[in-house]
């Protein structure tokens, strides 16, 4: 004969089950302390190189690693992960219950979706801009429309600095100074003359 077992349902939060004062708090740093251990694991850091990312000493690497997160701040937790390349994006939105919860959502990357993309392609631990030229500048769909290529807006922008200079009394320096070109200038003086 079987012995019927007496259980009673979590609410989902097991420090909220518990009777612990600022049970909600607990919960969070729980969510977030768990979280920035997954990414140390993820990333197979060693104590030391995390602890270099996050800028703590490797004791407190071990002390995360243990679970004991209530040695932290919830904004400490949250720069953690910032430090460990993760974005924080917190929302406050309407309930239908008496008290609003806190959450913490994971996100997962955008890659994952995509099954079939190659390690050799995933950016996401990247450094934007690492490799980018200093004289990187993105345009605007609308404006990039008008353009076919980068020496027509060069050549633009050339005719633009002329005009400005000329209309300011002001020199362009020697080593900026480049005449666009001919043609562009004829097509430009043409439209012109349309209106």
């Amino acid at each position: 004969m079987s012995k019927k077992v007496k259980f009673e349902e979590s609410s989902g939060n097991v420090f909220a089950d518990l009777d612990l004062p600022d049970a909600e708090e607990l919960h969070l740093k729980a969510q977030l302390g768990y979280e920035v251990f997954r990414i140390i694991e993820a990333r197979k850091l060693t104590q030391a190189e995390a602890a270099g990312i996050l800028g703590v000493k490797q004791p407190e690497i071990s002390r995360l690693k243990k679970g004991k997160f209530n040695h932290y701040s919830v904004e400490r937790l949250l720069t953690f992960l910032t430090c460990l390349s993760h974005d924080i994006e917190i929302r406050n939105t309407p309930t239908e219950n008496k008290v609003g919860k806190i959450r913490v959502m994971k996100e997962e990357p955008k890659n994952q979706d995509v099954p079939d993309t190659l390690d050799e392609y995933d950016f996401s631990e990247g450094v934007r801009g690492k490799y980018a030229d200093k004289n990187l500048i993105r345009l605007d769909d609308d404006v990039a429309k008008m353009f076919p290529d980068s020496k027509s807006f060069n050549d633009a922008l050339r005719l633009l600095a002329k005009i400005v200079a000329d209309h300011q009394k002001t020199e362009i320096p020697p080593e900026n100074r480049e005449e666009p070109d001919e043609e562009f200038i004829q097509d430009v003086s043409d439209e012109e003359s349309i209106q």
